[in-house]
């Protein structure tokens, strides 16, 4: 290959990042920031509590889940699962306060665990694994579409055409497509790289998911050697 790809200039990316982005990444403060910046131009997850783990209980509630605020994929508890029992809250309460999802910024974010209602997702209703809508933006502008339903992965460049074999297929309007992609570049734009993603619910409301630096933890190739190069190029 030629150039440097984009996962080589990820892997440098996610080592000088600035402590200032960890509230981007912090689970509960983005809430405040995106409403801030959005105003009523998005919905946000409702949060029904921050946890005191030396004190309170976690009551089991079907339209509920368990997060960090200093996690990332996988760190969630579906508090409507037939699987979830207290044993099983607290085993995942006490991993998460005692470890770091990742040694970058998420270093520098207060470990909290709150409840957070679930989304009302447009095709799958309440399941706790609402479809996730990503769109990857360098220099805030959208380069990449994802979609991820369950462990389903679509991946796009961001006139829809697919970069990896369709997975399971996800429709989505064009004026949803074009009000999310609006959305992620103003979140995006003050950023050299970043990941943005969203929830559909019903109504065709558009709901803040979560900011992420590196596109999972960086450091692997997620595309082709062409769209790595590509995509490389405009990170500089």
């Amino acid at each position: 290959m030629h150039g440097v790809p984009l996962y080589v200039k990820l892997e440098r990316y996610k080592k000088t990042l600035p402590k200032e982005y960890s509230k981007y990444v912090d689970k509960i403060e983005a809430k405040n920031i995106v409403k801030e910046i959005l105003k009523d131009d998005i919905e946000i997850p409702k949060l029904v509590f921050i946890l005191d783990p030396k004190s309170d209980s976690v009551c089991i509630h079907p339209n509920h889940i368990l997060k960090a605020s200093h996690g990332g994929s996988g760190w969630y508890l579906d508090l409507g699962s037939k699987k979830v029992n207290n044993f099983i809250i607290k085993q995942n309460i006490n991993f998460w306060m005692n470890n770091v999802y990742s040694t970058d910024i998420y270093n520098y974010i207060e470990s909290r665990v709150f409840v957070e209602e679930k989304i009302d997702d447009l095709i799958l209703g309440v399941t706790g694994n609402a479809i996730k809508y990503m769109f990857i933006c360098i220099k805030g502008i959208s380069e990449v579409f994802i979609t991820k339903m369950y462990d389903h992965v679509n991946v796009y460049d961001i006139d829809l055409n697919l970069l990896r074999p369709k997975e399971h297929p996800i429709d989505i309007s064009e004026n949803n497509f074009k009000r999310m992609k609006e959305l992620a570049e103003v979140l995006g734009s003050p950023f050299p790289f970043v990941r943005i993603d969203f929830f559909l619910g019903k109504k065709d409301k558009i709901y803040f998911s979560e900011y992420n630096f590196i596109n999972g933890k960086g450091g692997k190739q997620y595309f082709s050697d062409k769209y790595e190069l590509k995509l490389g190029k405009l990170l500089r």
